[in-house]
């Protein structure tokens, strides 16, 4: 993607900021960095929280090149006199990646969980309206799936509609466990009840969770909800190699390059929230938030679509892979919500779910503004940005994909 001089902020914070700085816009030593600092928020006010479920600061990285980058040695810093100040882990920044780092001063190098998960089961978290549970299913190997039944207690079950559209329950396919396949060439899905689904009705506020795995291909969808001749249509979904991507009715796309990997299990996340200031659309991957952005959804009545299912984005985008669990729930939820229903799946499935949640840098910033410095491990800087002053709720990116 070519990058644009100058943008304005898509922060998840919800105030634009329309006056951003050539300094800001144009990073120090574009030619030669790797890894740019893309963008900031230095006042955060319950945007997006921590695993402690405090508003930290954060700082989103980013590799625009064509080769992944490990970082290793790297360190960040808001004192340009001691440009090591925090080393960064030993992450790996896929191509076109990012990373996200919260600036809260609690000086964490690695995955951290200050308390275990407290819910032990999807069931207790409010708003739980679908869930699918490949375990649950009593089948035969091999067998047809013409309904996966909802554990959720809504009756809200998801049902081929017709024998060909059947996807397979296949025994032994995660760690002992089953799992659903989907075929795109087959047009597989699971059609949900759209006209009548017990405690959702629009598709404005929602979290959807899933463990699942692709084989291969693009344009091959997750969830979705469409009508053959909307302009409007809701597509969760793998689209362009190893793309996730979120569009949530007239909302432009939320793209997470190189999330996915073929062949690798793995817990993939989108939510929709219009209960705040600025309506926004999030990804995740394994518990962590890959991407998001500010703007409104417009109208997403379930009841406008002529379908509404799992394992298929669209008519023509069926999944091609395995999903073991799928979740919806009628809201945003919290990171510990969400940590916890993905730590409840890992632990069901028995996957690792390694997550970058815990990097903490040993400072965090001013709301004045101060200079932040991203110093490579030979000493010289890769980036550094001027202090610039950021409202409360605001950030400050760079990039047309940042985080924000």
């Amino acid at each position: 993607m070519t990058k644009k001089p100058i943008v304005a902020a898509r922060c998840p914070t919800f105030l634009t900021l329309f006056y951003i700085l050539l300094a800001w816009a144009i990073p120090s030593a574009r030619t030669h960095a790797q890894i740019v600092i893309n963008e900031i928020q230095s006042s955060n006010d319950q945007t997006i929280t921590d695993e402690d479920g405090d508003a930290s600061d954060w700082i989103e990285l980013h590799n625009p090149s064509t080769n992944p980058v490990n970082l290793d040695g790297w360190g960040l810093s808001d004192d340009p006199a001691i440009p090591m100040k925090w080393a960064i882990p030993a992450h790996t920044i896929a191509p076109g990646g990012y990373l996200l780092i919260w600036a809260s001063g609690k000086n964490r190098i690695g995955p951290y969980t200050p308390n275990p998960p407290a819910l032990t089961n999807p069931d207790t978290v409010p708003g739980l309206v679908l869930w699918l549970d490949a375990i649950d299913l009593n089948l035969a190997p091999n067998a047809a799936v013409s309904t996966w039944s909802d554990l959720s207690g809504n009756n809200n079950h998801a049902v081929a509609p017709s024998t060909a559209a059947s996807p397979f329950f296949r025994a032994n396919r995660i760690n002992g466990h089953p799992a659903i396949q989907f075929t795109k060439s087959s047009n597989h899905l699971l059609a949900l009840p759209h006209l009548n689904f017990n405690g959702l009705d629009n598709l404005g506020n929602f979290t959807a969770i899933t463990l699942a795995r692709l084989t291969s291909g693009n344009l091959t969808g997750i969830m979705g909800a469409w009508s053959p001749s909307g302009t409007a249509n809701t597509h969760f979904e793998v689209s362009n190699p190893n793309q996730l991507r979120l569009r949530v009715g007239t909302m432009n796309d939320v793209r997470a390059n190189s999330a996915v990997t073929p062949a690798e299990w793995a817990l993939f996340g989108a939510s929709m929230t219009t209960a705040g200031p600025t309506p926004t659309g999030r990804l995740y991957k394994n518990n962590t938030l890959i991407n998001s952005k500010a703007q409104a959804p417009g109208p997403t009545s379930l009841s406008s679509y002529s379908t509404f299912a799992i394992g298929a984005s669209d008519s023509t985008r069926s999944f091609n892979g395995d999903i073991a669990a799928f979740l919806l729930f009628d809201r945003e939820l919290s990171t510990n919500e969400r940590e916890s229903v993905g730590t409840y799946l890992s632990n069901r499935y028995g996957i690792s779910t390694p997550s970058t949640a815990g990097y903490h840098t040993n400072f965090s910033i001013a709301e004045s503004g101060e200079t932040l410095t991203l110093t490579r491990p030979d000493g010289s800087t890769a980036d550094s940005t001027p202090p610039t002053f950021v409202p409360i709720g605001s950030s400050l990116g760079r990039s047309p994909d940042a985080i924000g």
